[in-house]
């Protein structure tokens, strides 16, 4: 039986002052949203949040956001009854974005070709795709009680796909190179911890054709990390097809700030 180490006194220590100071250093300096109160997207602010964006792509740990154990156990305890981030809220979503990304990304990806979400939650956007017509659906999830929302919002959807409850890390970690034929991740990359930065050459390296993000690139929190991910994917390899900001092709999309990359992996000739 596995037993849990408690923390010493210094790592007590040392929690409670991250927590307090660090997170208000954060607070001034560094946290951003990715839309103001109006809902236009923000830009990176200039100097503090090129900084920032810079110390999370070096995979380094700043006292102002959560530790990788943090973050994994936040995502794991996430259920219906939580501040935020419940897994029924993702249920009703509007698919508006996921009508979106099957024109974006087409007619490089088909409906024929074998997709892996990472971060599924309780299969939202796999469950748009499964109705566009797209019949090879994976995905991966952190959070049981978000599989058991995807069996009550989506019945459908489990008997033709294929789920993995397992973090993303170590699903990719022990993947076989191009196994799949796409990748994608949904508001999912930004919230992977510097500390698993290995994470974004693993999906180049699983994926055998094309890798596809939907995510902001300025918006930083506790559990937010900002990233210019056209440069992360270029410095593993890849090459960046097109890319495209939903909320200016459909206003009504609820994505503002977000962005949409769509990336050929290295071992795939652009257009394959």
């Amino acid at each position: 039986m596995s037993t849990v180490k408690a923390p010493t006194l210094w790592e007590y220590f040392w929690t409670v002052h991250r927590r307090l100071w660090g997170y208000r250093v954060g607070n001034a300096l560094f946290f951003q949203p990715a839309v103001d109160k109006d809902g236009r997207a923000v830009k990176l602010q200039p100097l503090f949040g090129r900084l920032n964006q810079l110390i999370m792509e070096r995979g380094w740990s700043p006292p102002w956001i959560m530790t990788k154990d943090e973050c994994e156990a936040y995502w794991r305890s996430r259920d219906n009854l939580s501040d935020g981030n419940r897994p029924s809220m993702f249920a009703t979503k509007d698919l508006g974005i996921i009508r979106f990304m099957h024109g974006f990304w087409s007619p490089e990806v088909g409906r024929g070709d074998h997709i892996l979400e990472l971060g599924s939650n309780c299969g939202a956007n796999l469950n748009g795709l499964r109705q566009l017509g797209y019949t090879c659906l994976s995905g991966v999830e952190i959070n049981g009680n978000a599989l058991d929302e995807m069996k009550r919002s989506f019945p459908e959807l489990a008997p033709s796909s294929t789920i993995t409850m397992m973090p993303i890390d170590e699903y990719l970690r022990a993947a076989p190179s191009g196994s799949v034929d796409v990748i994608y991740t949904m508001a999912v990359s930004h919230h992977l911890h510097p500390a698993l930065n290995d994470v974004f050459r693993h999906m180049a390296r699983v994926a055998r054709r094309y890798v596809c993000l939907v995510e902001t690139e300025v918006a930083n929190c506790t559990y937010q990390f900002a990233r210019d991910f056209r440069r992360i994917f270029e410095r593993v390899g890849c090459t960046q097809v097109r890319s495209a900001i939903p909320s200016d092709i459909d206003p009504s999309l609820d994505y503002g700030g977000y962005v949409a990359r769509l990336f050929a992996v290295p071992h795939s000739p652009v257009g394959a």
